[in-house]
């Protein structure tokens, strides 16, 4: 941890001195004074700012987009602090790693791992605002104005960075290696290690721009899918920051939630995913979220169902309380949907935010050790062993090769999942075979509580896949799932009813196509964003935040104004049973409201 706080120390004081000395070069300064960090002091600043800031985006950003956890955040605000991370503190260390060591052959295990994290890095400013700096970017020689690169450009950059720095890695050469790594550790094997990372990561992005770049991501994809062995094939393979239980290097969520004592409302269930989960009975609700606890039982959401008895062919109208409660992404009401007018509210029947399920660790008393999603030594996901077999189930579905059928790696990357949540493989099996989770089956799922959206999973393949990778994401990669949604337009989420945006004409709020161009850019390289203006189409600004990316899907937004409206409890329905006696078995207090015949 030491080494991690000083090399972070060591790589902000370089940054400094290097930005100072582009003005003085002419001063009689040892501008070597800091050019001789190590790669260890320099990649391991550069991999906690970028690990820390996505930590941090999750809950002001992507968790909302992703519809995986309910933050109660908007669609904007990290644009700048993205751009400034990634340039200043993740590539300008890359940057000087290559300049100080490029030539010394004893360096090339190193440089390599600085230029897949380079990659890395590039690969979420692509995705984030389409064209951006990359080959005149942290140069010298361009101050003045730094112009952009095209989306196409700066992809094909990321897949022929990754395949030459895989193919450069020695992984005879044990002793280059970072002696100190804060992503795979110091051991014999993380050279390894990196070249697995490197090929894995060059199929997702191959997949990822597979519509704007056909020709180019099918060679990289079908290479990387012949040459498996070189993958992510193991759990202990997973690539993942290693973050420690010491002051300085803890858990991005630990220090938001634990120990900046947070006091704004908790994330909870993001209620699609609730419509998910309980659509396919999906045991990593459990997992993923805790329950409200029964020593809170009165905050617990009041459940009226109707359920049919093993006795008689009557039909009782009960009220009991269930453990699991999700909470919409915005809860107003659009003008149109007058149809919900002098309706009961389902959610609006005593509702308090201690009714929603919240992030696994959170909890419902402030413990200071933390624990779970929150706990200070939890590592952060980058790229699963669960994710490189449903990419790699995706790459085979779409005809790029493979050892194993997409069936095969589909299923492989479920188990992958649930061994990493601990699930146990009866539950795991039972999932497995449901319709629409079973390859070859269509599920019927349920609606959400206003009838807007559903949560079918339909027989082909690639939409299995695609609902796989979402849930797997729960809960650092939720940019990820921002990247599918917009490449696969698979899944149905709601939009925001109250986005609070000046820039949208309607009162709601599909996710953004892209992030605008930080204030900086513009006041500072107004040449510079130009030019990527006229890359993205020849634009006026780029404030709008539906302008679309060339990897994205083309989609058109519903008008949620007029979709047919309905209030819904189903999906919460027949919580512990389908039979009113299985209330009772389950030892669960209900009230009788009324009997009837059907």
């Amino acid at each position: 941890m030491r080494k991690l706080i000083i090399a972070i120390a060591l790589v902000s004081t370089m940054l400094t001195w290097s930005s100072c000395a582009k003005n003085f070069e002419d001063m009689n300064v040892d501008l070597t004074q800091f050019t001789e960090v190590s790669p260890e002091a320099a990649l391991q600043g550069s991999f906690k700012r970028l690990n820390d800031f996505m930590g941090n985006a999750n809950y002001s950003r992507y968790w909302d987009m992703a519809n995986l956890v309910n933050a109660t955040s908007r669609y904007g605000g990290e644009e700048g602090g993205m751009w400034q991370n990634a340039y200043v503190f993740v590539l300008e260390p890359i940057n000087q790693i290559k300049l100080t060591f490029g030539a010394d052959p004893g360096f090339n295990n190193r440089i390599q791992i600085a230029r897949i994290w380079e990659a890395y890095t590039y690969s979420y400013l692509v995705a984030t605002f389409g064209p951006i700096p990359c080959s005149q970017a942290n140069n010298r020689d361009y101050l003045a104005t730094v112009k952009f690169d095209d989306e196409d450009s700066v992809y094909a950059f990321i897949l022929n960075t990754l395949k030459d720095a895989a193919s450069k890695i020695d992984v005879a050469k044990t002793q280059d290696r970072l002696t100190y790594d804060a992503i795979y550790g110091a051991s014999a094997t993380s050279i390894v290690n990196w070249k697995k990372f490197a090929n894995t990561l060059r199929l997702k992005i191959a997949l990822r721009c597979s519509k704007n770049l056909p020709q180019l991501a099918e060679q990289h994809a079908r290479e990387v899918m012949s040459d498996e062995a070189n993958t992510i094939i193991a759990e202990s393979e997973t690539t993942k920051m290693l973050y420690e239980n010491v002051i300085g290097n803890e858990n991005p969520h630990f220090l938001r939630f634990k120990r900046n004592s947070y006091t704004l409302d908790p994330p909870t269930l993001n209620d699609y995913l609730f419509v998910n989960f309980r659509s396919y009975k999906d045991p990593r609700l459990d997992a993923y979220y805790d329950s409200v606890p029964l020593a809170n039982a009165a905050d617990r959401y009041l459940l009226r169902d109707t359920m049919p008895s093993r006795n008689d062919d009557s039909l009782r109208v009960v009220d009991y309380r269930i453990p699991h409660f999700g909470r919409p992404k915005s809860p107003a009401k659009l003008p149109g949907w007058s149809a919900l007018n002098g309706l009961i509210d389902p959610l609006g029947q005593n509702v308090k935010i201690t009714s929603y399920s919240r992030l696994k660790g959170y909890g419902w008393t402030q413990q200071a050790s933390g624990e779970g999603l929150t706990a200070p030594d939890r590592p952060f996901i980058i790229l699963s062993y669960a994710e490189s077999q449903l990419l790699k189930a995706e790459a085979a579905a779409l005809g790029f090769g493979g050892s194993k059928t997409a069936e095969q790696y589909y299923n492989e990357g479920i188990d992958a999942n649930f061994a990493y949540w601990k699930i146990s493989n009866a539950q795991r099996d039972a999932y497995k075979q449901r319709d629409g989770i079973k390859w070859g089956t269509a599920g019927i799922g349920f609606i959400d509580y206003v009838s807007i959206v559903k949560a079918d999973i339909p027989a082909d393949p690639l939409s299995k896949i695609y609902i796989q990778q979402w849930i797997n994401y729960f809960p650092d990669q939720a940019f990820d799932v921002w990247c599918l949604q917009r490449r696969t337009r698979t899944f149905d989420f709601s939009p925001h009813t109250n986005p609070g945006s000046g820039v949208v004409a309607t009162p709601w709020m599909e996710i953004p196509m892209r992030a605008s161009y930080p204030t900086n850019v513009i006041n500072l390289n107004p040449d510079g964003y130009q030019d990527g203006l006229q890359k993205l189409g020849g634009l006026q600004n780029d404030i709008n935040p539906l302008i679309p990316l060339k990897f994205t899907k083309a989609h058109e937004s519903k008008n949620w104004n007029n979709v047919p409206v309905a209030y819904s409890t189903r999906y919460m329905q027949k919580w512990y049973g389908d039979y009113v006696e299985d209330l009772k078995t389950a030892g669960i207090t209900y009230t009788l409201i009324s009997t009837f015949k059907p």
